[in-house]
């Protein structure tokens, strides 16, 4: 469907934001497709692990860490 396309091509404009060191313009992205996806499901691990990787190339490795951990909770 055009919302699950939509979803899915933030994150992939958020994923080459994040390889050209660009941060704050992947987190826009995410923060564009994080309502649409909610906090269950695969998706929802992918956007926390992106938003770990936008804290972690700006130096927040705190808050960093908090996002990577939300990764490793049991999706069961």
């Amino acid at each position: 469907s055009y919302l699950s396309l939509y979803i899915l091509a933030r994150l992939n404009l958020a994923k080459i934001e994040l390889e050209e060191g660009r941060a704050h313009a992947a987190a826009a992205f995410l923060k564009e497709a994080a309502p649409l996806i909610g906090n269950q499901g695969p998706l929802s691990y992918e956007l926390e692990f992106l938003y770990g990787e936008a804290l972690y190339q700006q130096k927040d490795f705190h808050q960093a860490a908090e996002k990577y951990e939300a990764c490793l909770a049991d999706p069961m």
